[in-house]
């Protein structure tokens, strides 16, 4: 009743949803399941991770939006009621979504400028997120986050058991996989799907 009224309330476009993956990186909480998914406190683990699945494909395959999202704060956050600008129409918004998934614009760059930079951005690098890994599997071992040898299972939880999150699951499963070739998590890594 307050604010269903409010000069300051802005709608926007229907279908507002993220569909997103988080990760648990509490390194005891991680620990004491004694999978060795403490690997998931490592940045690089995570950044090969977040790298080594293509968005637009498996927002199209397997969500209802079909759109592929960055990040967190998808395209529906308004951040100024007056002129209806959105956040993710900002500069700062694009830089800072192109700075994570290391896709450079200005001289020298592979693109001229940010819009360019930020229209060809997909998330999606295989050769990337295959040398984090490496350099993940050394930082794990060197700072005893992992033994190098034992397996590691990754609990990857899910609404439901529906074929969808099934597919999705096998998906997300095969890229990280993939990502793990050539490193020393090559054959260790497997996620476990929970409903």
């Amino acid at each position: 009743e307050k604010y269903g009224t409010s000069q300051y309330l802005k709608y926007g476009p229907d279908g507002g949803y993220t569909t997103k993956l988080s990760f648990n990186t509490n390194y005891e909480k991680l620990l004491s399941h004694g999978t060795n998914s403490q690997v998931l406190i490592v940045d690089e683990f995570r950044a090969a991770f977040a790298n080594c699945f293509d968005r637009n494909e498996f927002a199209n395959a397997y969500t209802a939006a079909g759109t592929a999202g960055f990040g967190l704060i998808n395209d529906t956050y308004c951040y100024d009621p007056f002129t209806g600008a959105m956040y993710r129409d900002t500069d700062a918004a694009k830089a800072a979504l192109c700075q994570v998934y290391d896709v450079a614009w200005g001289e020298g760059a592979e693109y001229a400028t940010l819009e360019e930079a930020y229209a060809a951005m997909t998330g999606y690098n295989m050769e990337h997120a295959q040398e984090l890994m490496k350099i993940a599997y050394d930082k794990a071992v060197a700072t005893g986050i992992y033994d190098g040898v034992s397996p590691i299972e990754i609990e990857f939880r899910v609404y439901q058991s529906d074929e969808i999150y099934v597919k999705m699951f096998t998906y997300i499963d095969e890229h990280l996989q993939e990502a793990c070739k050539g490193s020393g998590f090559e054959g260790k890594v497997a996620l476990k799907m929970t409903v």
